[in-house]
């Protein structure tokens, strides 16, 4: 399994059969009790069956009086967003190009 960060990246050289690809899908911020939803900006290409597995990755101020209030609300919505969209990823990773 390879990781493909937050930058254009071209991986259709890599042979499905032996390599999978982990890649930054999205980032979620936590403040308060907002959930902000950052999405991969840059493209990310794939040899056609190449397995694929969606990371999120979830940032909090560190800020006191920022700070994540981790309310029902929030943790609610960080699961919606996050599930909408690793569904979105998996329909897509049938496809070359993410």
């Amino acid at each position: 399994m390879l990781w493909a960060w937050e930058r254009k990246e071209d991986l259709r050289f890599l042979d499905p059969a032996k390599f999978g690809v982990a890649f930054h899908a999205q980032t979620l911020k936590l403040t308060k009790n907002e959930v902000l939803f950052q999405p991969r900006r840059q493209p990310l290409e794939t040899a056609p069956g190449t397995y694929i597995i969606a990371v999120t990755r979830i940032e909090t101020e560190k800020k006191a009086e920022s700070r994540a209030l981790l309310s029902a609300r929030s943790t609610s919505e960080t699961r919606r967003i996050g599930q909408t969209n690793a569904r979105v990823a998996e329909r897509e990773s049938g496809s070359d190009r993410l």
